[in-house]
């Protein structure tokens, strides 16, 4: 007996202490995330609002990124600690004290393994799992918000599940430790009230255990019921409570705000254009099935090779408790993946913000291989062919996380094809991560113009002699700049796919498994640039002959190939307008605002059906191109049709609440209508203020 239990305790033990270093290295020089600058600078107003007692309300003027919402809790601990200790670095210390919460994410999926089997080969093979996971590990570097959610669920639900073992004598240790796990949920972000969901779920459903196994009377399980009811609101008071003690946003208005918080985050309204199964969809128009898929093809085989074997085996389990608590983790990690398919959740970036259902499937995975190992281990050629499969399935994620340290997180498993099978079908640098080698080889360049980027983090244009810009990949021939530093993240899959990304003048590939996932492209001419310039100043014919040298030096330029068949239409030369976009069909076919430009000649060639066709097209390829459902109303209003011009108006509107375009050609047709007061408000409707016009 002694013989079996120590080397287990000591290897578990052992793994625990190795995982602790593992991602405190891999913290230690991990790269700044997209989000985390906006994060530490709510951070920095959230602690001002509380030093000041609510005085400077900085922290709740949040109107772009939205993060008063969240109570962010961790960020803002980290950054209250950083400069209470006088802390340098403080990105690193943040991604330091990250990866130690991470750990913590381990030893309790680890621990609750171990008290649902009863065995410590389970909590094992747990923290085993869990190292291999390369997108938690990856996320273990810098992601301050969707880690510590993971431990505040898995840290409830393993003493949720000491706590529901007790029954019916009620546990008060256990259930402080429940009060403090879903309190630091919520502090995070107020979806951590559905830990007191599960609390209340999983005691009503082992109450009704006990009574059908005659464990309980009917007048103990009346009592149990009463108490839970009972100990289920202390939970939502008593959480909800110290939740909010460091949230600035939910103390203005303790009642309120967290609810308009909760509204937000069911039906979130921020949006971004992202690949998924090789075309671009907008994250509220995911298929339902978006989650599972990014489960299947992002977690390790081993994992889910363990996952089926705990489906296939459940009836096999040792003991009655282990499948009871299994049905329950099972429910733990499932419901949200069922509320996000069936409510058509606005999520993005893969499972990333699901990451808290990680830890409830490692350990039905890991319940799943000890169960099968528990079968065949008295057959020692079966277990040597089960060993041999479980080392070549860790091969993958284990190569992954050596040899692309550090985009642990842009991993796909073999069932994708790895990253290269990946590449042009999922978003693979969604978090930007690239960015800091892309800023070091920029440095060594020595510019002393302007670096852009199609995301800017600023920490790393501190103390340059380069100014940053802000670019749109596929309208950098507008933007000044020597350098850009673009990231693959939201370019068009058929771009990816067939070789037209990156692009050409390209100095600098930062990749994954052979594959670029961001180049810096240094500006090859300013012909492009003047000819921009030229065409928004009117001198239409100058614009044209600018752009063309242009196109002699970078002829793929689909910037650049826009505005010059733009100026062509100008000067009137249709058929040379017509030949320049037929450029795109080559390099990117879909361009957007190519097939709405040629809808716009249709239309004033008369040729409205055509016309009609490409700008319908257009919406239905991408239901947020607003320009598109303008010209179209303007094409239906021309043909008398004002009741379908204004449908399609209010269409728009309710995309873009803020399209100044629709509001006014909506107030044009008021006016016209004779609604002159609503008419001559929408007119006058501009995002710069009342009587303003922005931007046509």
């Amino acid at each position: 007996m002694r013989s079996t239990v120590f080397p287990l305790q000591n290897t578990w033990l052992f793994l625990l202490f190795l995982s602790l270093v593992m991602l405190i290295a891999t913290a230690w020089h991990a790269p700044m995330s997209g989000d985390e600058h906006v994060h530490k600078v709510q951070a920095e107003k959230n602690i001002r609002y509380l030093k000041t007692f609510g005085k400077d309300k900085e922290a709740l003027d949040t109107p772009i990124s939205r993060l008063k919402h969240y109570g962010q809790s961790f960020d803002t601990l980290t950054i209250w600690l950083a400069d209470s200790w006088n802390i340098d670095n403080v990105y690193r210390f943040r991604h330091v004290s990250n990866a130690v919460v991470a750990w913590l994410v381990i030893v309790f999926t680890s621990l609750t393994a171990m008290f649902v089997t009863k065995n410590k080969l389970a909590a094992i093979i747990a923290v085993l799992l869990m190292l291999v996971t390369a997108r938690f590990m990856g996320h273990a570097m810098n992601n301050l918000k969707d880690v510590p959610f993971a431990l505040a669920f898995i840290f409830s639900i393993y003493f949720m599940l000491k706590f529901i073992d007790q029954l019916p004598v009620i546990s008060w240790k256990y259930f402080a430790f429940i009060v403090l796990g879903t309190a630091f949920g919520i502090s995070i972000r107020i979806g951590g009230i559905l830990i007191a969901a599960y609390f209340i779920l999983f005691c009503l459903l082992q109450l009704y255990y006990l009574y059908n196994s005659e464990t309980v009377t009917g007048k103990t399980l009346y009592r149990s019921l009463v108490q839970i009811a009972d100990l289920g609101f202390l939970l939502i008071i008593c959480a909800c409570l110290l939740g909010i003690l460091c949230w600035p946003w939910a103390l203005e208005n303790p009642l309120k705000n967290p609810l308009e918080s909760m509204e937000l985050m069911n039906h979130y309204p921020t949006t971004v254009r992202q690949v998924f199964e090789g075309k671009l969809y907008w994250s509220d128009k995911f298929p339902w099935y978006y989650l599972t898929k990014y489960l299947l093809i992002t977690l390790p085989i081993i994992s889910l090779l363990g996952f089926l074997a705990f489906m296939g085996l459940f009836f096999n389990l040792s003991s009655h408790r282990t499948r009871v608590f299994s049905v329950l983790l099972l429910l733990a990690f499932g419901f949200p993946l069922f509320y996000a398919a069936a409510t058509g959740a606005n999520v993005y970036g893969g499972w990333r913000q699901m990451l808290f259902v990680l830890p409830m499937f490692t350990v039905l995975a890991a319940t799943g291989i000890w169960a099968l190992y528990e079968k065949i281990k008295h057959k020692k050629t079966m277990t040597l062919i089960a060993v041999a499969v479980g080392f070549l399935a860790l091969f993958h994620p284990v190569r992954h996380i050596v040899v692309n340290y550090p985009y642990l997180y842009i991993y796909f498993n073999e069932l994708a094809g790895g990253v290269k099978g990946a590449y042009g079908n999922y978003e693979l640098d969604y978090y930007f991560t690239s960015y800091r080698n892309a800023y070091r080889f920029v440095d060594e360049q020595k510019p002393t113009g302007v670096v852009a980027a199609n995301f800017i983090i600023p920490e790393y244009y501190e103390n340059k002699a380069y100014l940053p810009a802000l670019i749109d990949y596929y309208d950098r021939s507008a933007v000044n700049w020597d350098y850009a530093i673009i990231a693959n993240t939201f370019l068009n899959p058929y771009q990816l796919k067939h070789g037209y990304w990156p692009p050409q003048n390209t100095v600098y590939e930062e990749k994954v498994d052979g594959v670029p996932i961001l180049a810096v492209v240094k500006r090859a001419t300013s012909n492009d640039l003047a000819g921009v310039e030229l065409l928004e100043k009117g001198n239409y014919s100058q614009a044209v002959d600018q752009l063309k040298k242009a196109l002699q030096i970078d002829s793929l330029n689909e910037s650049t190939i826009l505005y010059l068949a733009k100026a062509q239409v100008k000067t009137e030369d249709i058929s040379g307008a017509y030949k320049t976009l037929k450029r795109l069909d080559r390099s990117y076919p879909d361009n957007e605002w190519g097939l709405d430009l040629r809808g716009e000649i249709a239309f004033s060639r008369a040729k409205y059906a055509e016309a009609e066709d490409l700008f319908r097209k257009n919406i239905s390829h991408n239901h947020r191109f607003h320009h598109s459902y303008l010209n179209l109303a303007t094409l239906k209003l021309y043909q008398g049709d004002t009741t379908q011009s204004i449908g399609i108006l209010k269409d728009c509107l309710r995309l873009n609440p803020f399209y100044e375009p629709a509001y006014h050609l909506y107030g044009k047709i008021l006016v016209a209508q004779g609604e002159e007061s609503l008419g001559g408000k929408m007119l006058e409707f501009s995002i710069e203020g009342p009587g303003k016009y922005g931007k046509k």
